[in-house]
């Protein structure tokens, strides 16, 4: 029963994302209501949570497919799969807050390899490229050493995907509560910290309830979403203290 409502819930959101998408091509940013003081609309946070999801959901998927620790056994193929899925979220949302839609080839072509953008768009290109041939192995060869290779190079590059966004934030010299130089080490807490809560939303909602790691999955889960979300209200609290 859970199962259907969250599927009828969904259908529902996604009736309101195509009469967004509509407001969007129709209007362009005219509904936006950008002001002087928040400059980026709804697509940019959308984009900042779905990519903070995505890099903490390949963090919690080496739990089980790199450390293979015990208590996270099975749970990598859905981490990388609900990455792999917010990623697209989050690029697409990032990428209808353009003015020219179409201009996006010009930042793999004409970018400039010493900007900070340009190596965050080729980080997602290349990890969302990662992410999709992890979850490929993970469902034909589990536990194959190219795999395992594979989890090694995304473990890093998840971490500088997370960690450039703060960066990008914190060089706002002109927003005194972005230009703060732990940004960049705080963002990937944030991103595991999402990572775990949607790993605890799937696996609550759609786990095998005769799988006999679930409990114990959860129940951790949960303890580390609880501490991530503390270790965040202090870094908050030691930003503006």
């Amino acid at each position: 029963m859970l199962k259907k409502i969250t599927y009828a819930f969904g259908a529902l959101t996604l009736l309101f994302g195509l009469w967004g998408f509509y407001d969007r091509f129709a209007f362009g940013h005219q509904d936006a209501n950008y002001g002087s003081y928040v400059v980026w609309g709804l697509w940019v946070a959308m984009y900042l949570f779905f990519a903070g999801i995505a890099a903490g959901g390949f963090m919690i998927a080496t739990l089980d497919l790199l450390f293979d620790i015990p208590a996270f056994k099975g749970t990598g193929k859905i981490a990388l799969w609900g990455a792999l899925v917010s990623l697209a979220a989050a690029l697409l949302s990032i990428w209808l807050d353009l003015g020219h839609l179409e201009r996006i080839w010009k930042v793999y072509l004409q970018g400039n390899p010493s900007s900070l953008l340009f190596q965050m768009v080729w980080g997602y290109t290349l990890f969302g490229l990662l992410t999709l041939a992890a979850l490929i192995l993970e469902i034909r060869k589990p536990g194959s050493r190219a795999l395992k290779i594979i989890m090694w190079i995304g473990l890093p590059l998840s971490l500088f995907i997370s960690g450039a966004v703060g960066a990008l934030l914190g060089v706002n010299a002109s927003r005194p509560f972005w230009h703060i130089g732990l940004f960049p080490v705080q963002f990937p807490v944030f991103s595991l910290a999402s990572g775990a809560a949607m790993m605890l939303v799937a696996l609550g909602l759609f786990g095998s309830r005769d799988d006999p790691h679930r409990p114990q999955q959860l129940w951790t889960l949960s303890l580390m979403t609880v501490i991530l979300m503390v270790v965040k209200l202090y870094f908050i609290w030691a930003d503006y203290s």
